[in-house]
């Protein structure tokens, strides 16, 4: 199951859903910067207002109050390109192997078996990857079994004359085939 080492350069793999997950994540992020902050501006400013209003004149204060406003804005803003690169990389993690895992089923779906489903070492859901590779192998195995049968039955069919031998060798095989194809369910 293990591929060559693979880098994929394309981390917007699909752009709906990262940058939904993005959009997600700077909203969080802004909720939180804004709590803590929040929290951190009123404690320190209601425990050492008082204090300070007897060091500094009032005026003096609120302009100390205001920078300190525009710094905690300015860091989160700063944060904003870090917070994006990350959501994307961390999308990336999840959306490239559901990526390949849809377009492999795809394939599955167009009757298309030769071709296994390989994941990078580090990407989520190769334990998925490997239960969709050893149910195509089963599928693979069961259809080569298939085949073998048919082309038995084609075989005994070609005798025009058949003997009460070949009859019985043909009901076998059709039965062989029949029991192959019962352990598929459908519907």
């Amino acid at each position: 199951m293990e591929n060559k080492k693979k880098l994929r350069w394309n981390y917007l793999v699909d752009k709906k859903f990262q940058m939904k997950y993005v959009m997600v994540t700077l909203v969080f992020m802004f909720l939180i910067g804004a709590m803590c902050g929040y929290v951190t501006y009123h404690t320190l400013w209601t425990q050492l207002g008082e204090k300070l209003a007897l060091v500094y004149p009032q005026a003096r204060l609120v302009s100390i109050l205001n920078v300190v406003k525009i710094k905690l804005a300015i860091q989160l803003i700063l944060l904003v390109p870090v917070v994006i690169l990350v959501s994307v990389f961390l999308s990336h993690r999840v959306v490239g192997p559901i990526s390949k895992i849809k377009k492999h089923m795809k394939k599955l779906i167009e009757k298309d078996f030769s071709n296994g489903l390989y994941l990078r070492k580090t990407d989520e859901f190769r334990d998925l990857a490997e239960l969709i590779n050893k149910s195509t192998d089963s599928i693979k195995q069961s259809l080569a079994k298939v085949k073998e049968s048919v082309d038995k039955i084609i075989s005994l069919s070609e005798n025009a004359a058949l003997q009460d031998n070949e009859k019985k060798a043909l009901q076998q095989e059709i039965e062989s085939l029949d029991n192959i194809l019962s352990e598929f369910k459908i519907g």
